[in-house]
């Protein structure tokens, strides 16, 4: 589908407002981060960028939905593939945190962006939209085999779980090796009793 000049342009503009405020955010925080300073950085009138994003928590989460996307696109061309099914479901959370620990800046500002923007517009939009990604990226880790439903159930509680922990780290209560550990101890409870269920019929024949 071949673009207008000028959707081709509203594109760029929008690409440009990602840039900058990510800029902002790996500088100095959620703080940093002021409409009045993404507009000057990509030669707008603030008025111009709220045509695109209604605030700066609307702007930030749909970084971080952009993020969790990229992310999910880079656990499918290479998923986790040594160990057993917990190391793997592990392996794929402790991708996450330590590319956002990585940035701890930025992650602390996209993290505080979700929470503001749905408590503050009832859109749950961004949230859901990063939990169905990364729940995406997680369903990687588990064989054919593995029941569809037990997947679905454990996946999704694990990110509500990882979830939580990462607003944790960000708040400075734990560490990205302490969510490992946590999330390790979770993914055991919860995929142990499955495996074991499906081997007990091939166990007792």
């Amino acid at each position: 589908q071949v673009l207008s000049t000028r959707e081709s342009r509203r594109i760029a503009q929008r690409e440009a407002m990602l840039r900058a405020a990510v800029d902002l955010a790996r500088v100095g925080g959620y703080d940093a981060v002021q409409m009045r300073d993404v507009a000057e950085a990509v030669g707008m009138s603030p008025g111009s960028v709220y045509n695109y994003f209604d605030s700066k928590d609307h702007l930030l989460s749909t970084i971080m939905v952009d993020w969790t996307r990229a992310f999910a696109d880079r656990v499918a061309r290479r998923p986790p593939s040594e160990g057993s099914t917990v190391d793997r479901v592990v392996e794929v959370f402790s991708r996450a945190s330590r590319t956002l620990a990585r940035e701890q800046n930025l992650a602390e500002a996209l993290l505080a962006a979700v929470r503001h923007h749905a408590r503050a517009s009832d859109d749950l939009a961004p949230k859901e939209a990063v939990m169905d990604l990364l729940s995406g990226a997680v369903h990687h880790a588990f064989d054919p085999d593995f029941p569809a439903e037990d997947q679905d159930e454990i996946v999704r509680v694990l990110s509500h779980v990882w979830y939580a922990l990462l607003i944790g780290w960000s708040a400075g209560w734990n560490t990205p090796e302490q969510i490992q550990d946590e999330i390790r101890v979770a993914a055991r409870r919860l995929v142990t009793p499955v495996e074991q269920r499906i081997a007990t019929p091939a166990d007792t024949a």
